[in-house]
Parts: C-alpha cells; sequence; structure tokens
C-alpha cells in the first residue's frame, strides 16, 4: 500500500513539474501528462487573461480567439514555450534576445513570450487587417510586442544573421514552398540560433500536408538546420502510420473532447452548409490529422 501511494505521488510531482516536450508527435499518454501539468495551467491562464483584456480589439478578429484550446496547440504552446525559455535561460548574457512570431495571426502566445526577461517579440503575418488589432492590444498589455505584414514565401524585412529565434507554429504545411522559407529562416537567425517548426500531417492525404510531404519537409529542416538531437523523423512517422491509436490524431481527440476540435474545419462553406442542413456532425475519419513538432537550430558555421 506504502508502494502505491508512494508511487502516486512521484507521478504528483512530475506533473506539477515542467513536463518534458521533445521533437516528434506527441503520443496520448505524453499529451494526457502535458495539459495536466502546472506549466499548461500557466499557458492557459495566460491565454484566459489575454481574451478577457482584449474581448474588445479581438472581436474585429475573424479566426479563433481561444487558439489554445484547439486540439494541436495544447502540445504546440507547450513545446515552442518550452524552447524558448531554455533558450533565454542559457544565454542570460544576451541583452536583447529577438524573436519571430512567423506567420503570426493574432493570439495571446507571442505576449506570453514576451514576459520573459531581455526579449524582443515581433510577429509577421500577411494580413493587413491584424496591424490595427495589435495596436489595440499593444495599449492594454504591459508588455507590447511589434507587427509587421510580410509574406513568408518573400524576404523577410530583416537582415541577415538578426534574429535568435524564430518560432512557426502550423503554417509551413500552407504555404506550398517550404524549402524557400526554409532558406530564408536560416538566412535571417543568428548562428546557433533556434528555429521552431510545427506542421499538421495528414494521414488521410486529403488535406495539408500527406505524408510524403511531410518527409520532405522534415528532410529539407535536417538538412538546412542542425536538431540539437538526432531528428529520427522517419522512426516517428512509421510508428504514426503502424500504431495510430498510440499518438494524437483527431479521431483521438474526438473521443477525448471533441470541443478541442475547431469545428468545422478544413472544410469549403459549400460542406459546411451542406453538413449543417443534414444534422451531421464530424465523425471519424472525415478528417484524420496528426501533427509534428521540431526544434533545431543553425549552424555556427553558417554565418553568412
Amino acid at each position: 500500500m506504502l508502494e502505491v501511494i508512494s508511487q502516486a505521488n512521484k507521478t504528483e510531482k512530475i506533473l506539477n513539474k515542467w513536463y518534458p516536450m521533445y521533437s516528434g508527435i506527441p503520443s496520448v499518454s505524453d499529451y494526457e501528462a502535458c495539459i495536466n501539468s502546472d506549466i499548461f495551467k500557466k499557458i492557459e491562464k495566460s491565454s484566459n487573461d489575454f481574451i478577457s483584456k482584449n474581448e474588445v480589439a479581438l472581436k474585429k478578429y475573424p479566426w479563433s480567439k481561444d487558439s489554445l484550446h484547439s486540439w494541436s496547440r495544447q502540445w504546440e504552446y507547450p513545446f515552442a514555450y518550452d524552447s524558448i525559455q531554455r533558450y533565454v535561460e542559457q544565454n542570460q548574457n544576451i541583452d536583447s534576445i529577438k524573436i519571430l512570431d512567423a506567420g503570426s495571426g493574432v493570439t495571446f502566445f507571442p505576449y506570453m513570450i514576451a514576459q520573459l526577461p531581455h526579449v524582443e517579440v515581433n510577429c509577421g503575418d500577411y494580413d493587413s487587417r491584424w496591424v490595427r488589432i495589435y495596436d489595440e492590444i499593444n495599449k492594454n498589455e504591459k508588455h507590447s510586442v511589434a507587427f509587421q505584414c510580410v509574406d513568408l514565401r518573400k524576404q523577410l524585412p530583416y537582415s541577415s544573421n538578426d534574429l535568435d529565434i524564430i518560432y512557426c507554429i502550423s503554417v509551413l504545411e500552407h504555404t506550398g514552398d517550404f524549402a524557400l522559407i526554409l532558406k530564408e529562416f536560416k538566412r535571417v537567425l543568428k548562428p546557433g540560433g533556434l528555429l521552431i517548426v510545427t506542421f499538421d500531417i495528414s494521414l488521410d492525404g486529403h488535406h495539408d500536408i500527406n505524408l510524403e510531404k511531410s518527409r520532405k519537409l522534415l528532410v529539407e529542416i535536417s538538412r538546412e538546420f542542425q536538431p540539437p538531437t538526432p531528428l529520427n523523423f522517419e522512426q516517428n512517422l512509421s510508428k504514426l502510420v503502424a500504431n495510430p491509436e498510440s499518438y494524437v490524431t483527431t479521431n483521438y481527440i474526438l473521443d477525448y473532447n471533441r470541443e478541442l476540435l475547431p469545428c468545422p474545419w478544413n472544410e469549403t462553406p459549400i460542406l459546411t452548409l451542406k453538413r449543417i442542413i443534414k444534422n451531421r456532425r464530424i465523425q471519424k475519419h472525415d478528417i484524420n490529422l496528426s501533427f509534428f513538432c521540431v526544434t533545431v537550430q543553425k549552424r555556427v558555421n553558417d554565418g553568412l
């Protein structure tokens, strides 16, 4: 009995500490441990406070105001935050750590990152409508962030070796030219700088991006950047295909908490209307996605 209690206490201590994140596809057990950890509660509080404080400004934003409570973001944000926080802690000698949220949209996350010491957060997105929203939010937030209209498929408005960190959350799979974008990320990052990338994987092959394109993206990332630890992406993808029930997929989320799915998603307006008319909810296998997260660095000898 004492042994059981001891093991329960050990588990409780693990969950109440920072949950260790890793590059790859999250397992179901690790995902569930993550969303029960103290760090997730911290991120959730930051998100809730941001939404409450900026309710008026966010009414102008046409997409989800609550980005955290979307299935992949519940792992992606802690994953990105972990990598950024570790980098900041290891580089306290840098007066200002310059960070880019690439393809940012409008979310709480860059404002949470801006609370870390010695950081300067820049957000970039192609939609000019966000300029006004960021201006309003910056008036409400203690730590402001800078926003610029940028097209990731074109040259970024930064000089070579300018940025310390770039994070790009679920964006590259929608761009159509991730090789060009990765080269530009590499140009503007400092040697030793951090790149954090997450992207969806379409297991049914009908959405962005299928397994073959996922492999190409990971090969390109490995070619242009240096993973801190060996990136066995082929092994990760093979395990996902062979044993999908062990990993976080939309099918898992439909059973776990379907409200986390941003429904209706990946649908045209006509398909959405047809489904609503038929009073049909999204079911298993309608959409079958997982996602991959990876943190890499610009090689020190890659300075331009």
